[in-house]
């Protein structure tokens, strides 16, 4: 394909011949790459490139219309994937299609007019009483207790409980810092310090 070929030298590509996929293409590399972590940059090429490329990537970007779209994410729900990573994948094309607004390559960001599917969060039942002791009970002398008397006393996410160092914990005021996860707080409000109650300081001394 000619306007690959050009897109691979760095030439240009006229907007009325560019394809979904050289425009993501150029969008992750151009826009993405510069301004994410290493980490978010993986995760959305990985998505444009498994998901979106094969069913998108042909289209004429000024051609690509919100029902293109919709039938791509219902596709992709039919195929097995979460809601949750259906609703990523059109979280990436409203932002590359709002670049390509701005750029002038189309005249509307059609992704704004696609619903996503949506996310139904399982209801939260916190242990019972009885529940929690039993819990206790059975991860007494376990290597990983103190974790675990942790997460009950304080609530913390799973993230969040298992990004935690020594560094984090002030044994003599009592306090937890939350700074590090295995993914990277949301916000600032995620880091935050906590008071860690007496059941917890006892495990973790």
């Amino acid at each position: 394909m000619a306007a690959l070929a050009d897109l691979q030298r760095g030439l240009p590509v006229p907007p009325e011949r560019q394809s979904v996929g050289e425009f993501l293409e150029r969008w992750l590399k151009d826009v993405v790459a510069p301004s994410v972590r290493p980490r978010t940059f993986a995760s959305y090429s990985q998505l444009v490139r498994r998901h979106l490329l094969p069913t998108l990537g042909r289209v004429r970007l000024v051609r690509l219309t919100a029902q293109d779209i919709q039938a791509c994410l219902n596709q992709k729900r039919q195929e097995g994937l979460s809601a949750r990573t259906v609703q990523y994948l059109h979280a990436i094309l409203r932002r590359a299609l709002g670049q390509a607004e701005k750029w002038g390559l189309v005249a509307r960001n059609v992704a704004r007019l696609v619903d996503a599917p949506k996310v139904v969060r399982p209801e939260v039942k916190p242990l019972a009483p009885e529940d929690v002791r039993r819990l206790l009970d059975a991860a007494r002398g376990d290597s990983l207790e103190a974790l675990y008397v942790v997460a009950i006393a304080v609530g913390l996410r799973q993230g969040e409980l298992l990004g935690l160092r020594w560094q984090d914990v002030d044994l003599e005021r009592g306090l937890l810092s939350v700074r590090v996860q295995l993914t990277e707080p949301k916000s600032s409000r995620s880091k935050r310090t906590v008071q860690l109650p007496a059941v917890a300081l006892k495990a973790l001394r």
